[in-house]
């Protein structure tokens, strides 16, 4: 029989509706390509606070897209590849997951879609704010990504084409090694505005 003896919680709790989130946007089958813009769409329901997106490939975290999102947004334009402190490895397999803060409630994307790495080249140093004496050897680095011809370094200063420093250098070679200032046939006075441009030339002269 009841002995009279009881507890009770000190405040009322709530109890939600059970949520919904359902992601439209990768369908599956996409190849997005890194770098560019995709917008990310979902449907969502009784969701009572902020929602993640988060990135997967083969069902393993890659990192986290964008996190505390209003819950009356229902789109968030990515940059494809960007998972918040890096970018995902070019490659299928890839998901997205929205999910409701607090909770184990998520949806995710059909699967799968690609992301797909275009040829590229990246000047990594100099990037600006060097102070460079005229003659010193310094190195000048790049990252090139599926190139299949030579590369063509040019100096330019205020954007105008002043000469060409290489040409035929190999893309897969780590750096450089400039004599500051020169070109081909000549030589810069000291001054402001310089910048180095690194160009593919096999794939300029495709039609």
């Amino acid at each position: 029989h009841d002995t009279g003896i009881s507890g009770i919680s000190d405040n009322p709790l709530t109890i939600l509706p059970i949520p919904t989130i359902t992601v439209s946007s990768p369908v599956g089958g996409e190849v997005l390509t890194k770098g560019t813009t995709f917008n990310i769409t979902w449907k969502a329901s009784n969701v009572p606070w902020t929602l993640n997106i988060k990135l997967y490939r083969n069902n393993n975290y890659e990192g986290t897209i964008a996190s505390d999102i209003d819950p009356g947004v229902t789109s968030y334009q990515w940059i494809v590849g960007d998972t918040g402190y890096d970018f995902a490895p070019e490659g299928s397999g890839y998901q997205v997951e929205v999910s409701l803060n607090r909770t184990s409630f998520s949806g995710k994307s059909s699967p799968y879609f690609a992301i797909y790495y275009p040829p590229s080249i990246t000047v990594t140093f100099p990037n600006g704010g060097e102070y460079w004496g005229l003659n010193d050897v310094k190195d000048i680095s790049w990252d090139a990504n599926k190139l299949s011809g030579t590369l063509k370094f040019t100096l330019w200063k205020d954007s105008l084409l002043v000469g060409v420093i290489a040409d035929g250098v190999n893309p897969t070679d780590d750096d450089y090694a400039w004599s500051v200032g020169s070109y081909i046939g000549g030589k810069v006075s000291p001054g402001t505005g310089y910048q180095i441009k690194i160009e593919e030339m096999a794939r300029l002269c495709r039609i």
